[in-house]
């Protein structure tokens, strides 16, 4: 919300599934997921480097991977008096990108807008001089190559709030 003053909240949000989450709570309680070094018999040892160690290679689980990722953005407000309810979204398929890339579907969602931003400081397209965040550049510049390079996106409008308990999709 600093650059974009008439923001009055922002809020990110993911959802994970039970098992996933009982298995983080565990390591955690276990202090395998701290980033500090202790002694281990006299060597200094990351926890979660070890968790890192032992855990299989993430591409190699990609072949297996089913379901779908959603990642967007639902955004609520007003625009010449009226009030606005936006969601924009793009859904990946698991199998779909492993078919595509031989990756899964969150690797993809997150190496495609890497990838557009680059372009986008290549091509010229972002060319300020400074540091900028992501949010004070042309946004339609890169849902557009977002959607080139294979991540499109839809825009949803409502005549209502999400913030209720309705499905989103």
């Amino acid at each position: 919300v600093k650059h974009i003053p008439s923001i009055q909240r922002a809020r990110f949000w993911m959802t994970f599934g039970e098992s996933y989450l009982t298995h983080l709570n565990v390591l955690t309680e276990l202090g395998l997921t701290r980033i500090d070094p202790i002694d281990v018999q006299g060597q200094q040892v990351i926890p979660l480097q070890v968790v890192k160690a032992l855990l299989p290679d993430p591409s190699s689980l990609a072949v297996n991977y089913t379901g779908k990722t959603c990642i967007g953005c639902y955004l609520s407000g007003e625009k010449d008096g009226e009030p606005q309810h936006v969601f924009i979204y793009n859904i990946s398929d698991h199998a779909e990108c492993y078919k595509d890339v031989d990756a899964q579907a969150i690797s993809f969602t997150t190496g495609v807008p890497a990838l557009a931003g680059a372009q986008l400081m290549i091509d010229k397209i972002w060319s300020h001089s400074g540091i900028f965040n992501v949010e004070q550049l042309d946004c339609d510049s890169f849902l557009d190559r977002c959607s080139q390079l294979g991540l499109p996106y839809v825009i949803q409008h409502r005549d209502h709030s999400f913030d209720d308990t309705r499905v989103l999709l």
